[in-house]
């Protein structure tokens, strides 16, 4: 038997007993999340990144990125299952303010 933990949880366990990396370790993780988050960008051409993808413990979401719709369209089919409920939220703002 093991613990599983995720790569933000073991962030949180850095922070915690205050490693002398945890910063370094952070500042690369959201480095690599950014990366990513770019690729999915590009990856779905109905979303575009909103900013640099950040780790704000697990508490508040972990490390995320901010994405949003580019038009008024359909739910992509390649986001299947996330945040699904926010899609019709965020296509009934008005998107321009994002110019």
């Amino acid at each position: 038997m093991s613990i599983q933990l995720t790569i933000d949880e073991m962030l949180d366990v850095l922070n915690q007993a205050e490693h002398p990396l945890y910063f370094r370790l952070k500042r690369e993780t959201e480095n690599l999340a950014t990366l990513l988050a770019e690729r999915v960008a590009e990856s779905v051409p109905e979303i575009e990144l909103l900013g640099s993808a950040t780790f704000e413990g697990c508490a508040f979401g972990g490390t995320c990125a901010p994405f949003q719709p580019k038009a008024i369209g359909p739910y992509p089919q390649a986001l299947l299952g996330f945040e699904e409920l926010y899609w019709k939220e965020m296509q009934d703002e008005d998107l321009s303010h994002t110019d």
